[in-house]
This record gives C-alpha cells, structure tokens and sequence, in this order.
C-alpha cells in the first residue's frame, strides 16, 4: 500500500477547514441579513398600521366633533377588521356626597389584526400590541383643564371633558385589497355638571394597563387592577359628550 505525502494530507485538510469558514461565515451572514430584512418590513408595516389608524381615528373625529355625522375612508385591508366587545366603561360623579352614575355600559372596540400586529380604536384612543408588546399611538378623548375664571380674583376652575365614543353595531370583514370605511354618527349627548366635586372613571378592557399609562398624566388618582382602570379627579365643571357610531364597510 502506497502511503500518502503528509505534506498533500496538511493541504487538504487546510483546504477543508477554509472552505468550512467559509461556508460558516456566508451562513451567518445570510442568516444575519435575512433577520434584519424580516425586522425591517415587521417595523414598516406596524408603523404602516399606526399612520392608518391616526386616519381613521381623524375621520372618527370629524364624524363625531365635526358636524358632519356620516364620513369614509379608503383603506388598503391584508388581514381582518371587527368590533371587539370588550371594553366596558362606568363614569361616576360624587357632588355633594351624593354619588351620581353618569354612564355605564360597553362601548366597544374596532380592532384590526395583521399577522401578530392587532391595532385598537378604543373611546378615541389608539392602541397597539406588536409581537405581545402593548403601546399607546394616541391618547383617549379625556381632558383635565385648569382656567382662570372671569372674576377680579383671579381664581382658577377645573374643568373636566370625558367623550365617549360607543360603537352600537357588530362589524367584521377580512380579506386583501381596498376597502371603504364609513363612520356614521347616529346620536349625541352633552351634558355640563356644576361642581365641586369628584368623577371617577372605570374602563375594563384588554388594554387596562395602557388606560392605567394615560390616567397618570393626568391631575388625579388612578389604580390598576388585572384588567380594570380606574381614575378620580376633582372638578368644578364636568363636561360629558357621548357618540354612538355606526361602522360599515361599502
């Protein structure tokens, strides 16, 4: 048996161990980009998602605040839209030691879901669970004002404004392609309370923590309890607007 040069056996065996460096690096590096490319078009259509919902929560504005009840917009749909019954909300007054129930009922959700992207119309409010990480895009329609009252005093008032946004009818579509939204306003209330006094706000939703966020920006006293918020604050002036809306798809 002939036995083989050792010096050929050293080449070879250098030969294979590049090339396996090589085929590692090329890996690692195709790998590397892919994951980076997936990242990138994951953060491209979640902010996608986010521009289309601040439209669509504008043109809920309009429909409401605006004056002009029936409104649409064109939207691109690649995955499913619906109205989620899952968001409870009670408004409680106490004037006078005398605890007063202004509100109380479901006012519902429009939702829409893309892959592991959900994104949530909630009272006026925009939020946002990607890949399980929940954020705000947009704060509800809640405000806590501090104005100087028209007097030689100079003493302040605090008014507060609570909108309620209430979707009355189930809605569902899903599917790929363009699609028209429309939001019809189909009843108002406004009502002005005098105080002094205190209101509390409980909001049950899948979304509570996030509901929990908002209400610590605001002058007040907020907790958090599995999936219930709850908010109270002082008042002089309480200003409730509530909106039942129609969502269709045409």
């Amino acid at each position: 048996m002939k036995k083989m040069d050792s010096k050929g056996v050293s080449e070879t065996v250098g030969y294979l161990l590049i090339l396996g460096v090589v085929i590692v690096s090329i890996s690692y590096a195709y790998m590397h980009t892919h994951s980076m490319i997936e990242d990138t078009s994951s953060k491209f259509k979640a902010e996608g998602l986010r521009q289309s919902f601040k439209r669509i929560q504008n043109v809920l504005a309009s429909s409401t605040y605006g004056g002009a009840p029936l409104q649409s917009i064109q939207v691109e749909l690649h995955g499913s839209f619906w109205i989620a019954n899952d968001t409870y909300l009670r408004i409680l007054s106490n004037f006078s030691s005398n605890n007063s129930n202004l509100f109380e009922g479901y006012v519902k959700s429009l939702n829409y879901k893309y892959e592991d992207i959900e994104i949530v119309l909630e009272n006026g409010a925009v939020w946002e669970n990607d890949h399980g990480y929940k954020r705000a895009v947009e704060y509800p329609r809640i405000f806590v004002h501090k104005s100087y009252k028209p007097s030689p005093s100079g003493a302040t008032e605090t008014i507060v404004v609570i909108v309620v946004n209430r979707y009355v009818q189930d809605f569902s579509i899903s599917g790929e392609g363009s699609v028209r939204l429309t939001f019809n306003t189909t009843s108002t209330s406004f009502q002005v309370y005098d105080g002094p006094g205190t209101v509390t706000i409980t909001v049950e939703s899948p979304y509570a923590e996030l509901w929990y966020d908002f209400f610590e920006t605001l002058p007040g006293d907020c907790e958090l309890s599995g999936n219930t918020a709850n908010f109270t604050t002082y008042y002089d002036k309480l200003v409730l607007s509530e909106y039942d809306i129609v969502v269709q798809s045409i």
